[in-house]
């Protein structure tokens, strides 16, 4: 469930740590933030740890913006295996005050 403003480039390097097949998009992702309509900005290893690569960035993220909409985007595969890949997307809301850090 990244951030869906968060634009995925090239898996993010980490000397440390476990390959990331549990985070949402798969791995750590390196990528620009198109939250700003035709101003894209490249996050900093903290937001992207955190808040793009994660998503549900609201009143996290300073660039995250204020009208409503989705707070991540899910993805599923939906197809059979051993077939080219078919991707399913659903935006998400996050209930306000449930996420804590």
């Amino acid at each position: 469930m990244a951030c869906p403003y968060f634009d995925p480039v090239r898996p993010r390097t980490i000397g440390i740590g476990a390959p990331g097949a549990m985070l949402p998009l798969g791995d750590d992702w390196v990528g620009l933030c198109r939250a700003t309509t035709g101003q894209p900005w490249e996050p900093d290893q903290a937001s992207l740890a955190t808040l793009c690569n994660l998503g549900y960035a609201r009143g996290f993220c300073q660039r995250f913006p204020a009208h409503e909409g989705p707070d991540a985007v899910r993805f599923t595969m939906v197809q059979p295996p051993h077939e080219p890949a078919d991707l399913a997307s659903a935006p998400s809301e996050e209930p306000l005050g449930t996420r804590t850090s």
